[in-house]
C-alpha cells in the first residue's frame, strides 16, 4: 500500500531534489507540492498519510500550524540545524519525526515508512542526547514517582517508542506479540496519565525518565535508587543472597 506523502517546502531546488527522490521509491506517492502558509489548506484537500515539512517553510516556531497539520495527518518536520535541540517543542504539538538536516536519504525513507506503517515518533539520537540536559530533566522526584508507576516491560516498551520503534519492531525486539506491545502501551499512557505516544515520550523527556532509562540500557553506572524499577533490589541486597547460597553451594 502506497504512502501519500506531501511536501511542504518554500525552497524549489531543495523540494525537487526531495520529491525526485520521493517519487523513486515504489511505495511512495507524492500527492502535491505546498509553501508553509497554504500548507494546512493544501492538507485539507489531498489528505496525505503524511507531511513532510522542511524549514524554513514551517519551524518549531510555528506551534499552532503543526498543530493543526499533526490533527490531519502525520507530521515529519526536519528544522534548521540550530533548532534541532527543541525538537521536544514540535513533538509537544503532535510531530511524529523531527529529522536532522544531514539525515541520509536512506534514513529519510527509513522514517517515512516507519511512520506511516504504525504508530512511532522518531527524534535524532543527538537530540534526544541535548533533551537529557533540560532544565526541566533533573527533578529525580517526579521521575522517580512516574518510573516507579511502570513495570520493567512497560519502561522497556516506552524506551523502545522514543528511540523511534514501530509496534512491529518493539515486537520483534521484545519477542511479544503487537497486541502485547499494544497493550504495554495502553497501560503506560493511562499510568502517564496522557493521551498519545508522543505526549508519553515527551512526558518522559521533560521528566527525567529517558535519561535514567537510557544510562540503564548502555550499561553505564547504575541508576540512583529512585530509578529503580518495582521489585528490583539493590545491588548489596542481590550480592548479599548470593554470598548467603555460596557455602550451600560449595557442600
Amino acid at each position: 500500500m502506497n504512502m501519500r506523502v506531501l511536501l511542504c517546502c518554500d525552497e524549489s531546488i531543495m523540494s525537487a531534489g526531495i520529491r525526485a527522490l520521493l517519487n523513486e521509491q515504489p511505495d511512495v506517492q507524492v500527492v502535491g507540492h505546498s509553501s508553509g502558509r497554504d500548507c494546512a489548506r493544501i492538507t485539507a484537500r489531498s489528505r496525505p498519510d503524511i507531511v513532510l515539512v522542511i524549514s524554513p517553510a514551517l519551524s518549531i516556531e510555528h506551534r499552532r500550524e503543526l498543530a493543526q497539520l499533526a490533527a490531519m495527518a502525520k507530521v515529519v518536520l526536519i528544522p534548521k540545524a540550530e533548532n534541532t535541540h527543541r525538537s521536544l517543542e514540535a513533538v509537544r504539538q503532535g510531530v511524529s519525526a523531527v529529522l536532522a538536516p544531514d539525515t541520509s536519504a536512506d534514513e529519510l525513507i527509513h522514517t517515512l515508512r516507519t511512520i506511516s506503517s504504525g504508530e512511532a515518533m522518531v527524534i535524532p539520537k543527538a537530540t534526544r542526547r541535548a533533551l537529557f540536559s533540560l532544565p526541566e530533566s533533573r527533578d529525580s522526584g517526579t521521575a522517580s514517582r512516574l518510573l516507579g508507576t511502570l513495570t520493567p516491560r512497560e519502561a522497556e516498551v516506552l524506551l523502545l517508542l522514543a528511540r523511534g520503534s514501530s509496534s512491529t519492531e518493539i515486537a520483534g525486539k521484545l519477542s511479544v506479540s503487537e497486541a502485547t506491545v499494544r497493550s504495554h502501551v495502553h497501560h503506560l499512557l493511562r499510568k502517564l496519565n496522557v493521551e498519545s505516544r508522543t505526549q508519553a515520550v515527551a512526558l518522559a523527556y521533560e521528566s527525567g525518565i529517558m535519561a535514567a532509562l537510557e544510562e540503564r540500557a548502555e550499561g553505564k553506572s547504575g541508576p540512583p535508587a529512585e530509578f529503580r524499577f518495582p521489585g528490583e533490589k539493590r545491588a548489596g541486597e542481590r550480592k548479599g543472597r548470593r554470598e548467603r547460597k555460596d557455602p550451600g553451594q560449595a557442600r
